[in-house]
């Protein structure tokens, strides 16, 4: 396991989907040493969780490069839509992630990015005009047509509901999670890193409130 207490501040590079050759001698070339995947879209080893040989072949391709795989960003969605909503198979999901987190402790990967979203990321655009003729995506909540409009979901196929799902409930969703997963990561030497809602607006999204959209929640669920 990389001992992240050891090591000084320092700068990855990422959001692949797979440590492919090619991308992995980039990022050695511009002098990292660390690197990032984004795996919201991998494929699904196992029943629902990451097995340890798909994780353990990621490392080893990190150690081909003699580079580290420090961080894992995103299960699939598909992994925890429940557990993000209390729906019926929540306390499957759960399992699945205690052994997912518990795999990657065993391949020796330190940190899993997750967020708390269960309408994911929302783009109204996705050519806006930035500096010098760049192209960048924005959110502007006033090109909505009413609460429920999709258009701007950037994952058709995540959750979607017909009742409104406030802040108190997203709060109960996520201290039921906490409270379950924060004693396994501790056991498998896993560290989770939260995702801001993205994007961070008081307006709940597809009816569903977004709780890390300031400070003060962020400081809520740290303490």
């Amino acid at each position: 396991m990389i001992n992240l207490d050891e090591l000084p501040m320092r700068v990855a590079q990422g959001q692949m989907t797979s440590p492919n050759d090619d991308d992995l001698r980039f990022i050695k070339q511009t002098g990292c040493d660390d690197f990032q995947l984004n795996l919201v879209k991998s494929p699904e080893t196992g029943d629902g969780f990451w097995a340890l040989d798909y994780l353990k072949s990621l490392v080893a391709k990190a150690d081909e490069h003699q580079m580290r795989l420090i961080t894992i960003e995103n299960v699939p969605f598909t992994f925890h839509d429940d557990i993000l909503t209390n729906g019926p198979r929540r306390e499957e999901q759960l399992k699945n992630m205690i052994l997912t987190i518990g795999n990657m402790g065993k391949a020796g990967i330190p940190i899993l990015g997750y967020h708390f979203m269960p309408t994911c990321v929302w783009r109204t655009s996705r050519e806006e005009p930035g500096p010098r003729g760049a192209l960048g995506t924005s959110f502007n909540f006033d090109r909505l047509d009413g609460i429920r409009d999709y258009s701007a979901m950037s994952m058709p196929d995540a959750f979607k509901t017909d009742r409104d799902i406030d802040d108190d409930e997203m709060w109960e969703n996520y201290d039921w999670f906490m409270e379950r997963i924060l004693p396994v990561c501790e056991e498998a030497g896993v560290r989770l890193a939260l995702h801001p809602d993205d994007p961070p607006t008081e307006h709940p999204l597809g009816g569903v409130a977004r709780i890390f959209r300031n400070f003060e929640n962020f400081k809520r669920a740290m303490d």
